[in-house]
């Protein structure tokens, strides 16, 4: 370790999904280097308790109540189109990033009287970067982005052009206030410096990292294909999950929230990467937006570290440099699959997943963070 021990903070959504793995990766991390860490969950700011009936009611408090509040909103506008319903979600949507980024310092604050000045703090939520508008003496401030947000959002469907720009500006004083800045993987640094004009010196690279398992999959004659991971964003595009699950039916679905069943998937619930093992190939589906295209899906990394050969869109263009990965399309799906299936190849392609994974061992991925951290 470099130099003395470190007080942390991290705060994050713990949500269960990939993304909120990272944190306890983080924490574990500096932890074992010897840094006092202090994870910060906000998945249930907005309420009365974390725990217990009271975490279904508002909290009483009046800047946890804003949040609450804005949350309300959003929810009211619903899947609403037009112009005043893109217009008013952007302005709430920044409204209660704010209103969290408040009451997060105010945590950080409490935090610090009791246990003594933080040296780093780390934000791991979009929701709640707002933070890294706030002076927090002493720290230094990381966000570790899982994806821009305002792209997100407008490619969704839920902003006009107008609110698009509102909240990518918003982001923007967000980057530009963190004294360093990383992504979820190194192509969406790639895209802000491309789509948002930023290319500040703050960016540093801190990709999703590979937990290779003792029991990796295994060749079977009759290929079995999993998805597993979030199911409620538009740009998982399950109506290609649908086409290709009618295409080839050995493919079993894992995720939340359970999709509906007009979709025909065979569904099998919430998953853990331990039953990956139990398939032989991996699969992405991905809307063609270019966040999308330029982007990248954390199961993917979980797919190589089990080595499971990737299927992933073709037009998935940021995973070309990905050994173990196949690109397929609707077309061409099944000859793919076919190709790939015979032992010989299958298992060149498996070993080819391995060995990319060790490339993003939790060591090697986390250098730059732990340079600056210490």
């Amino acid at each position: 370790m470099g130099g003395r021990s470190r007080r942390v903070a991290i705060v994050a959504t713990l949500d269960g999904f990939a993304n909120s793995k990272k944190a306890l990766l983080i924490r574990d991390m500096l932890t074992e280097r010897g840094h006092t860490v202090t994870l910060i969950d906000t998945l249930h700011l907005s309420r009365a308790a974390s725990t217990g009936l009271a975490r279904a009611l508002p909290s009483p408090q009046p800047k946890r109540l804003l949040v609450y509040l804005a949350g309300v909103g959003l929810h009211s506008i619903g899947r609403s189109h037009g112009r005043l319903a893109g217009r008013l979600r952007a302005h709430l949507y920044v409204m209660q990033m704010r209103a969290r980024g408040r009451v997060v310092a105010d945590q950080i604050a409490a935090a610090t009287d009791q246990g003594g000045p933080f040296d780093v703090v780390i934000c791991e939520s979009q929701a709640d970067s707002a933070l890294m508008l706030h002076d927090l003496p002493g720290a230094k401030k990381i966000y570790n982005c899982a994806t821009p947000l305002a792209e997100e959002l407008y490619f969704g469907g839920e902003l006009t052009q107008r609110g698009y720009e509102q909240l990518k500006t918003f982001e923007l004083e967000v980057f530009r206030n963190s004294d360093h800045l990383s992504f979820h993987w190194h192509s969406y640094a790639e895209y802000v410096r491309k789509h948002y004009g930023y290319d500040a010196a703050n960016i540093f690279t801190f990709d999703r990292n590979a937990e290779i398992n003792s029991h990796s999959a295994c060749f079977n004659p009759k290929p079995r294909i999993v998805y597993m991971g979030y199911l409620g964003g538009y740009w998982i595009d399950l109506e290609l999950l649908a086409e290709l699950s009618r295409l080839y039916p050995n493919l079993d679905v894992y995720g939340l929230p359970e999709p509906p069943s007009k979709y025909g998937l065979n569904y099998k619930g919430y998953g853990s990467v331990e039953q990956l093992r139990n398939y032989q190939f991996g699969l992405i589906t991905s809307s063609k937006d270019r966040l999308r295209c330029e982007g990248f899906s954390a199961k993917h990394i979980d797919y190589l570290a089990a080595g499971l050969p990737a299927l992933v869109p073709e037009w998935r263009t940021s995973a070309r440099d990905l050994q173990g990965t196949i690109f397929y399309t609707v077309d061409n799906f099944l000859t793919q699959v076919r190709l790939h299936s015979s032992e010989e190849n299958w298992t060149r392609a498996s070993n080819a997943a391995l060995e990319q994974a060790r490339q993003y061992s939790a060591d090697k991925v986390s250098l730059e963070l732990i340079d600056i951290v210490e």
